[in-house]
């Protein structure tokens, strides 16, 4: 039996909603280390409920989304300029799901984590049941399933394909070395 959960400050309002523009599809094109991805997010009654990502390669003058905000957010997230969505979301699943969910979105950007050290710190003895909880996610980039990586470093399992994780992961690389490079030359600038 799936369940109902909402994990962050992207909490959906309780009781019913009417309508909103932005029901059904949202598409944002997103540019990720000159890589273009497509994110679909899919809303009901104005609610992110799941989210599609998968590499594009079709003309580069395409109208780059129909919803804005989303797109905007989405990317704040993936750059490291955000730390929540701050728009409503739903995460369905199981309790077991939802608890790999939970830790999954603490992994600070740019670091990852082993399905092992997810598994221990649910103090679960299957990596392979965390995989499989990821795997379910429905909405990768709120929740940064592409942080949890094999025990060896390699790129595993990953629902959107490894190609994304792999962009995900080398922009966030990308950014936590700038926001850490602005870090040290502004504490550089306090001790002259």
């Amino acid at each position: 039996m799936n369940t109902s959960r909402k994990i962050g400050s992207g909490s959906a309002p309780q009781g019913n909603r009417p309508p909103t523009p932005f029901d059904g599809q949202a598409h944002c094109l997103l540019d990720l280390m000159g890589e273009k991805v497509l994110v679909t997010g899919y809303l009901e009654s104005g609610i992110l409920v799941r989210i599609d990502l998968k590499t594009y390669h079709g003309p580069r003058n395409i109208h780059q989304t129909n919803c804005p905000l989303l797109c905007k957010r989405l990317a704040g997230l993936i750059h490291g300029k955000r730390t929540s969505l701050g728009l409503p979301f739903d995460l369905r699943g199981t309790k077991f799901q939802r608890e790999v969910w939970r830790i999954t979105t603490a992994i600070p950007f740019g670091q990852t984590r082993s399905y092992g050290q997810v598994a221990r710190q649910m103090e679960c003895n299957s990596p392979r049941a965390v995989g499989q909880a990821l795997k379910a996610n429905p909405l990768p980039i709120v929740v940064p399933c592409h942080r949890v990586i094999g025990r060896d470093g390699s790129l595993t399992g990953f629902s959107k394909g490894l190609a994304i994780k792999g962009l995900l992961l080398n922009v966030e690389r990308h950014g936590a070395k700038t926001t850490s490079l602005r870090r040290n030359r502004h504490e550089d600038r306090g001790n002259e």
